[in-house]
């Protein structure tokens, strides 16, 4: 039987919450709302919100932190659109299901977001040329990493773009 933890607000199948260890849980209502992901980039955000807008989903957004180079939402659904709200998410980035889809780590062969905040020069000094080669080798795979992940989000942008014209066509055709 699923369960809402009243702390964190997802969808568990224990009475303890595996997330955040809370007791509190209670069959969900349809109304309530209910953690569908977290997204760590605006662009993440403005994508999202477009598909949940035009699907006629309700949604709701809650800033979590904010750093030099994101800002972490949680967003949240109402428990009756919560399975709707996972599959357009699954068609859009074509992934599974899942509450986490895009809070993935991109692997040990490029660098973390933290990792380049805390770079500095002096830690090549002491490096020997096998280790300067294999740093280097990182940053250019974390670099391959980022502009693969920017025209990614270029044309899920421009995709949903289109969807949008498209949807404002057949609203004035429809007028």
């Amino acid at each position: 039987m699923a369960l809402i933890c009243e702390k964190c607000r997802r969808i568990i199948m224990e009475d303890v919450c595996p997330f955040c260890g809370s007791t509190e849980t209670r069959e969900p209502a349809d109304d309530d709302h209910c953690y569908l992901t977290i997204l760590n980039l605006p662009s993440e955000a403005a994508v999202l919100k477009e598909l949940l807008n035009q699907k006629g989903i309700p949604f709701r957004m809650n800033i979590v932190s904010i750093d030099k180079h994101t800002v972490t939402r949680d967003v949240y659904v109402p428990y009756s659109c919560l399975e709707e709200a996972q599959r357009e998410m699954a068609k859009l980035w074509k992934e599974e299901p899942a509450g986490d889809a895009w809070n993935e780590e991109l692997g040990s062969d490029v660098f973390q977001a933290d990792e380049i905040d805390q770079m500095e020069c002096s830690i090549l000094d002491g490096m020997d040329l096998e280790e300067l080669k294999a740093y280097k080798d990182k940053i250019s795979k974390t670099l391959k990493e980022i502009k693969a992940l920017e025209q990614l989000w270029k044309e899920r942008t421009n995709r949903l773009l289109d969807m949008r014209e498209e949807a404002e066509t057949l609203i004035d055709e429809l007028s």
